[in-house]
């Protein structure tokens, strides 16, 4: 018996994973940046050096020649796991897990250029046209981190573009850990967090924070809702803050709807990690400017 593999041209894959995969170029830059964040960068670059090109550099963990053979080539691998703690001691939640962000710069460029650097290791450089790749030592990159150069843009960018990027990026990128810069000729800016730091009483009426980890869940309500009328019957009670810790093992042990129980139910939560929700809850709810919520996972 003879075991086959497919073969496909690797401009197909191109063509099939990046032109046709990202819905817009906007999403495709936002998959790199993703990249980065997912490197450990603590600023990815975005500039536009001219009509034609585009420079994305961070100051990530980088690649050697094995990452780009074991991990960058190998299409639907993915190197990452769930979480990991940054050098600023930050929790990162991996953004990206399914083996083809590369492809949106196939989707961004015709010409790729990717050079890369890991501490303690040569730096390499990656080139592609879409119909062949190659890889070579660069022992002149002396920093960590990773820069990709994308020649010959499939689109225009023009200011007004770049700017709607700008917000584009505002309200799909809510993390600090990680800042983004765009810079073109004129232009330079950070992306800047969409949803402000919640302050009840401020900017909304309350704001609910979950937070999971390893089977308790904990819950803190700030809120500005009761007026100081009610305040007066409730002097005992503090009505603007409120903090709570559930035991969720205890919760589903015996629950009827829990299919598992015992150590099997303690496995179970042991597998679904760490997680938390941010609701806010504005303090002016009009027709334009309804109640809102965004959640972090």
């Amino acid at each position: 018996m003879e075991y086959l593999k497919y073969s496909i041209e690797d401009n197909t894959i191109a063509e099939l994973l990046g032109v046709q995969n990202f819905s817009n170029d906007e999403a495709a830059v936002l998959e790199l940046v993703k990249n980065a964040y997912d490197a450990g960068a603590s600023v990815v670059k975005l500039e536009f050096v001219d009509k034609t090109t585009l420079k994305i550099t961070d100051n990530g963990d980088g690649m050697d020649s094995e990452d780009i053979k074991k991990h960058w080539m190998h299409i639907g691998k993915s190197s990452k796991g769930y979480d990991f703690i940054d050098t600023n001691n930050n929790v990162r939640v991996q953004a990206g897990a399914k083996g083809v962000g590369r492809f949106a710069l196939s989707r961004l460029g015709e010409n790729i250029q990717l050079y890369s650097k890991k501490a303690q290791k040569d730096g390499v450089v990656w080139k592609t046209d879409w119909d062949k790749s190659t890889l070579d030592l660069d022992f002149s990159i002396e920093n960590k981190g990773t820069c990709i150069i994308i020649n010959n843009l499939r689109e225009k960018w023009t200011l007004r573009r770049i700017e709607k990027l700008n917000k584009y990026l505002e309200k799909t990128y809510n993390d600090t850990a990680m800042k983004i810069r765009i810079i073109a000729n004129e232009y330079d800016e950070f992306v800047k967090l969409h949803f402000p730091k919640p302050e009840p009483g401020k900017n909304c009426r309350s704001n609910i924070v979950l937070k999971y980890n390893k089977g308790i869940l904990s819950v803190l309500v700030l809120s500005d809702e009761f007026d100081s009328e009610a305040i007066k019957y409730c002097s005992e009670m503090d009505l603007n803050i409120y903090k709570s810790e559930v035991n969720i093992f205890d919760e589903f042990e015996g629950n009827e709807i829990a299919e598992v129980e015992g150590e099997e139910l303690f496995s179970q939560l042991e597998k679904l990690g760490g997680f938390s929700v941010n609701l806010l809850f504005n303090l002016n709810a009009t027709k334009q400017d309804k109640e809102k919520f965004y959640i972090n996972i």
